[in-house]
């Protein structure tokens, strides 16, 4: 098949996604489901389009300074707006104007260093569409905007940014500790969250971890 036409096929097919799981099938899922289970969703999303990024490096079709650049803007864009869900920040606060500057900067990097000027612009579309655009939307859907109480930070929810958390974790003990207690929570709920989906899952976590035993059980009850 020629290289124009594997484009073309992934060009139509990345719109279908796009069209299908953020138009339809997200806001139903973001109705019946809890704000961490929404925020492992984000994950998920972001660790796609993060591989889909590491792919298009990875054939040649960009330099490898727009990955490394990218994924940084991932880092502390994306990956730090997630953290903070389902915390709002107003429309002109500083949060807001750091996360159109990095989506900018990421957009501007693809631009000037994609390899093959043939193929840029459907090159182009499929990173905006697939890789750029689409864990943001699917976060700024998720919010909840105008809901006065879950707009506040909830208890395992840090509005800081992740720069400062980093700062704070590398020259505080104390902040080291809470950083070590707030992600072995996140991780054992995304694990149960996994088990939840996956029931094949649930012997092989518990011969890693025999003290998710209790947890396990609850998971297959629900």
């Amino acid at each position: 098949m020629a290289p124009s036409a594997i484009y073309a096929i992934g060009y139509f097919f990345s719109l279908l996604v796009f069209a299908l799981g953020v138009g339809c099938a997200w806001p139903e899922y973001i109705e019946r489901r809890k704000a961490s289970e929404v925020r492992s969703a984000l994950y998920v999303a972001l660790a796609i389009a993060s591989s889909g990024e590491l792919c298009i490096w990875w054939v040649g079709a960009v330099r490898p300074w727009v990955l490394l650049l990218a994924m940084f803007c991932t880092w502390w864009g994306a990956f730090d707006a997630f953290l903070r869900y389902p915390t709002v920040h107003e429309i002109y606060s500083p949060f807001a104007f750091k996360q159109t500057i990095l989506l900018a900067t990421k957009l501007a990097a693809y631009i000037m260093g994609l390899r093959t000027a043939q193929r840029s612009m459907t090159m182009l579309v499929l990173v905006m569409v697939g890789c750029l655009f689409t864990p943001l939307i699917l976060w700024l859907l998720a919010l909840p905007i105008g809901e006065v109480v879950s707009s506040q930070p909830t208890h395992d929810v840090v509005d800081v940014d992740i720069l400062v958390q980093v700062w704070r974790v590398l020259v505080n003990p104390t902040d080291r500790a809470t950083f070590r207690l707030l992600w072995r929570a996140r991780v054992r709920r995304l694990v149960l969250q996994a088990a939840q989906a996956v029931p094949s899952l649930h012997n092989p976590l518990l011969r890693l971890d025999p003290s998710l035993e209790r947890a396990l059980k609850g998971a297959r009850e629900l």
